[in-house]
């Protein structure tokens, strides 16, 4: 199975393109590089897997770009800036993933705290994961299982 792994840019102090309208790192801006990239690469169809922002941006690219994203893994986390005016008007305009979702939580001894079904999609699992922030490097076989059952779903 072919698999890339795009950075993302952010806005650190480094140098860094202009951004006074907020767009640029947007994670629908980002969400549209990372669907002209799989495009680039040959890949009509294609699943995603975020981290952190990553997973916002995969978010955004399912509801942007449904043709395209076949499934999701996402460890989500809040929106803000401009993400949050695109969410609030995906959400007021009854805008849901068509795809499969699964949500990744590290286990902080709690569940999410809101529906992310009813924000995201009917088609969610959510998974907690026996981890801290970095999922993928601590539970590497508990997050290679939920994409493998995601794959499958």
């Amino acid at each position: 199975m072919p698999r890339s792994m795009p950075g993302m840019p952010l806005p650190a102090r480094s140098d860094k393109p202009a951004d006074a309208d907020g767009t640029r790192y947007a994670k629908r801006t980002m969400a549209a590089d990372v669907v002209a990239l799989a495009r680039a690469l040959g890949h009509e169809r294609f699943a995603l897997a975020g981290h952190d922002r990553g997973a916002l941006v995969a978010v955004r690219a399912g509801l942007d770009h449904p043709r395209a994203v076949t499934s999701i893994v996402a460890d989500y986390r809040a929106s803000a800036g401009i993400d949050v005016t695109d969410d609030t008007a995906d959400r007021a305009a009854g805008n849901r993933l068509a795809m499969p979702v699964t949500v990744l939580q590290q286990d902080w001894g709690t569940a999410l705290g809101y529906d992310a079904a009813g924000l995201w999609g009917a088609d969610l699992e959510h998974r907690t994961v026996t981890s801290g922030h970095f999922m993928a490097e601590e539970a590497p076989a508990e997050v290679v299982a939920a994409l493998r059952a995601l794959l499958a779903r």
